[in-house]
């Protein structure tokens, strides 16, 4: 997953828009080299100086990527089969973000490199090299109608993990969301109209430990093993009160017996989020300022929101196949 998140970051960036006349993909690709550029010395050491996309009917391609890390983080090499996209861009572009974009990547991981342990990287390649992750990002901003719509973002693993989500999001504001710092009053005002995640978990989660974990503890337990049970007894606690006008008895039920499986919820998580008139943070945020709110205290807040949950253990589905 960790390559997967590297080799988005790469693409968006990848896919930034030109700053003169060049048009196509190499205009891309100049973007790219003036943003990461910087991170390499001396410049003829800067690995994306090489990389050559190739233009296939509108989509910008480059196959067989193999390119270091930038100085800063942990040593690796970034591999993919295959990075395609396809972008549109406006008159000005905050924080170098498309208008719109379709980004596909196949083959995606990230090999870590040890510097005079040939054996432990030699390991660590025959590991990596039995996990990879494709991705598929589709979204479309309307800076006139300020909504942003994702239609897809789908992560695959080798392993079994996915994630899949959709949305939309009205009274987006793109220029207030990449400021710096963030225009959080106009943040604040983004409504969430529909939402739709699917999630396969082969190990993600289990891998993710230290992330959830402090989340936890302390306070739910002092260690993570009674941490994870509070919580786990917490979480059911908040399922069988959730108010009938948010989820259906089977939606309740759907998610208190995935709750049940933790900290091992192997299976595929099925969430659906619809709405009549979207929902803010600014809508639920005062509820939260004097601590954990309480179900009546989101009542109105909530008022026309609908969850709907499905839950398939392994036993239960062909997790490999359906989806």
């Amino acid at each position: 997953m960790k390559a997967l998140l590297a080799a988005g970051l790469l693409l968006c960036a990848t896919a930034a828009p030109a700053f003169s006349d060049q048009a196509g993909c190499d205009a891309d690709l100049d973007a790219l080299r003036a943003a990461l550029g910087d991170a390499f010395a001396p410049d003829d050491a800067n690995p994306f100086a090489a990389l050559e996309p190739v233009d296939e009917g509108g989509r910008c391609v480059l196959r067989d990527l193999a390119v270091p890390t930038p100085d800063g983080g942990a040593a690796g090499l970034l591999e993919a089969q295959e990075i395609a996209w396809r972008s549109t861009w406006p008159d000005e572009a905050p924080g170098g973000v498309p208008q719109s974009l379709v980004l596909d990547i196949s083959g995606a991981r990230m090999v870590p490199q040890f510097d005079g342990m040939e054996e432990v990287a030699y390991q660590m390649r025959l590991t990596a090299e039995l996990s990879s992750a494709d991705l598929h990002l589709d979204y479309a901003i309307d800076p006139a109608a300020k909504r942003l719509v994702l239609t897809s973002l789908d992560v695959a693993q080798t392993g079994g993990n996915r994630l899949a989500l959709s949305g939309t999001v009205e009274n987006f504001d793109l220029a207030a969301l990449m400021a710096q710092p963030p225009q959080l009053d106009k943040v604040m005002q983004f409504r969430l109209t529909d939402l739709d995640l699917r999630l396969r978990n082969a190990g993600l989660f289990e891998g993710m430990a230290m992330l959830w974990l402090s989340a936890i503890q302390p306070q739910f337990g002092d260690t993570p093993e009674v941490a994870v049970g509070n919580a786990r007894a917490w979480l059911a606690e908040q399922i069988g009160g959730m108010p009938d006008y948010l989820v259906t008895q089977d939606s309740r039920a759907a998610m208190a017996a995935m709750v049940d499986t933790l900290p091992h919820p192997k299976g595929v998580m099925h969430l659906k989020l619809s709405t009549e008139n979207g929902i803010a943070g600014q809508d639920v945020m005062p509820a939260f300022l004097l601590g954990l709110p309480t179900w009546a205290m989101l009542e109105k807040p909530l008022a026309g929101v609908r969850l709907s949950a499905d839950w398939r253990p392994p036993k239960e589905c062909d997790c490999g196949a359906d989806w």
